[in-house]
């Protein structure tokens, strides 16, 4: 490019740019007057090195556009391409601009084949300390929680859509405030909650109603306000937040007994006050469909209307958001009186699929799907590695159950697979450390599985560590440990430490069993409160009526109980139970009451 058009691009660039109040020539005057009169006489050379300096400063900014993106360009043509060949390989499959007609076709059908079925068969202050965070399994991509804290207040949102509100002050709280944001609704119990600056985003979901997102305005903890909220069609599955954008998704189902093609009201979803646009709703040309997935994102900065939205003709039961991708996994339930379970023999319409999103600043886009080789019921058992995707997954045979790891590639076509593990034993847990996948299989014993996935064309097993009972629960300890939490000998809670070497190959190194009780925490990650810097772990355990905290630390290589916090007695004990470090000390938040009980660390 020839100097003169480079100049009159940027000349024309510089012409778009709207320069700060401080870089007007006015204010520049101004600056300059203020100059010494002693040194007039440089006073014009002085301007007009400002001025040039203005003007390069303009023409850079302008110029950023043209030049960004040049060092990596070879990368995006061939992410271009690859996405181009994605695309058209779902061309003849996926329609994303059809019309409301089809739509109801792709329902009505679904609908008369359920009825034939039916018939055959009968804010933060100074005193802010350091404390903990949601624990993540992406990082940089945030979770909604129960609990959340800025070091001065823990926010908790009771089951019903009430926020309460303490201020830490040493080993004890102090309720400041308590907002009601349900009243005489019946909730689902699926609500979440983040903490953005000076406001909390609460989502809740109640059959009445599909799931609301109110806007709480904290800049004064002791009188929270809400300031708005939105709302969309559906029941709460999950959310996430990454960037500034809330992305949220709700699963649709329609009133197919009074749908009428004409009467958008009977099938079609709503976010906000505005039904979906057709082109917004994906969905296989003749598919058969009963339900929608809805996906919709807004800012924390200006949470009072939706940054974008899409819907599938399909049912979303695992979730996992990476740092590019949105994955949601239909397992191909079917509906048995009103527990979905899975169907025990694969059939065509049964088989669980798997669909992409890719998602960035709020702004959504269908990336293909692809069928999957048995079900994923968490969003541990999926992990991106690089450029591909890795899944664990539960297979229903006629005779049998089995287990397996797949790989896919970055067009979500199986690039390996190694199955035929765990034969006739439930899935119970599973982790990802890098390249290497770790899960827990159980029947009578506990095998933990490590399969290397370092090779995407050849996943390898390296290790099937066999131990009594199961882990529920793993998760990374630092650099050379992980942690399980289950049950052996029955209802009995153990806590086990695995060394991890160079490798990634494990080693029992002390397991500890909390006697004749029990414990649910291990089927919720959020439950349990790790602190891998500290080689702390805190979890619930009920014995019988009573209901504790226990808190351990991995002292070389041994687990030594620090704590038993004693926590309630209940007949049924049914609430979610957080542990919020601050400083050295552990808020243990008992979120159905509301309660907070502290233990020094």
């Amino acid at each position: 490019m020839k100097e003169d058009e480079m100049y009159e691009i940027l000349q024309k660039k510089a012409l778009k740019v709207e320069v700060p109040e401080s870089l007007e020539p006015s204010e520049i005057e101004k600056q300059c007057r203020q100059v010494n009169q002693k040194k007039s006489h440089k006073k014009w050379y002085g301007m007009g090195a400002v001025a040039a300096a203005v003007l390069l400063c303009v023409l850079v900014y302008a110029g950023s556009g043209l030049f960004a993106g040049n060092k990596s360009q070879v990368a995006k043509e061939k992410t271009a391409s690859l996405e181009e060949k994605v695309a058209q390989d779902q061309k003849e499959k996926e329609s994303s601009g059809g019309t409301y007609a089809e739509i109801y076709d792709c329902i009505r059908q679904r609908e008369d084949k359920e009825e034939t079925k039916l018939s055959s068969a009968g804010s933060t202050d100074d005193t802010t300390r350091d404390h903990s965070t949601t624990d993540l399994q992406v990082q940089g991509v945030d979770e909604g929680e129960l609990v959340q804290t800025d070091g001065s207040y823990i926010y908790t949102l009771k089951q019903g859509g009430t926020v309460v509100i303490h201020k830490v002050e040493g080993e004890k709280t102090r309720k400041v405030a308590s907002l009601s944001l349900k009243k005489n609704l019946e909730t689902d119990g699926k609500d979440q909650m983040y903490l953005c600056g000076n406001k909390l985003l609460v989502l809740t979901s109640a059959w009445t109603r599909g799931t609301v997102i109110y806007t709480v305005d904290i800049t004064n903890p002791t009188k929270p306000v809400v300031t708005g909220k939105v709302q969309q069609s559906g029941s709460l599955s999950t959310s996430r937040m990454k960037d500034g954008y809330l992305y949220t998704f709700s699963v649709y189902y329609p009133e197919t007994g009074k749908m009428k093609e004409k009467k958008k009201s009977t099938y079609i979803p709503k976010t906000g006050d505005q039904y979906m646009d057709a082109g917004d709703i994906y969905y296989q040309k003749g598919q058969e469909a009963s339900e929608y997935l809805v996906v919709t994102t807004l800012s924390a900065d200006n949470p009072s209307s939706y940054v974008d939205q899409k819907a599938l003709l399909a049912k979303g039961d695992t979730f996992y958001v990476s740092g590019r991708y949105i994955y949601a996994v239909d397992n191909g339930y079917v509906v048995d009186g009103c527990v979905a379970v899975p169907e025990k023999k694969e059939t065509k319409e049964s088989k669980p699929v798997l669909y992409r999103f890719g998602y960035d600043k709020g702004r959504l886009s269908y990336k293909g799907q692809m069928k999957l080789s048995g079900i994923v019921e968490s969003s541990y058992q999926m992990q991106e590695m690089g450029e591909n995707l890795a899944y664990i997954y539960t297979k229903y045979g006629k005779n049998k159950t089995t287990n397996g790891i797949c790989l896919l590639g970055p067009d979500l076509k199986k690039r390996s697979e190694l199955g035929k593990l765990g034969e006739d034993e439930n899935l119970m847990t599973s982790y990802f450390i890098d390249k290497m996948a770790y899960f827990v299989t159980y029947r009578t014993t506990d095998p933990v599985f490590v399969i290397d996935c370092s090779n995407p064309d050849r996943l390898e097993k390296k290790q099937e560590l066999k131990l009594p009972g199961y882990s529920g629960y793993l998760h990374s300890f630092g650099e050379k440990n992980l942690i399980g939490l289950g049950y052996t000998g029955g209802d009995k809670v153990k806590l086990t430490a695995f060394d991890k070497d160079e490798k990634g190959l494990l080693k029992e190194a002390d397991t500890t069993v909390w006697e004749k009780k029990s414990s649910t925490d291990e089927y919720d990650h959020h439950s349990v409160w790790v602190d891998a810097d500290r080689k702390m772990a805190g979890f619930t355990v009920y014995e019988g009526t009573k209901n504790y905290y226990g808190v351990y630390r991995l002292e070389n290589g041994r687990w030594k109980r620090e704590k038993k916090v004693y926590l309630g007695t209940d007949e049924w004990y049914n609430g979610d139970v957080r542990g919020v470090r601050i400083g050295l000390r552990l808020y243990i938040v008992q979120t159905e009451t509301g309660k907070i009980t502290s233990c020094n660390l």
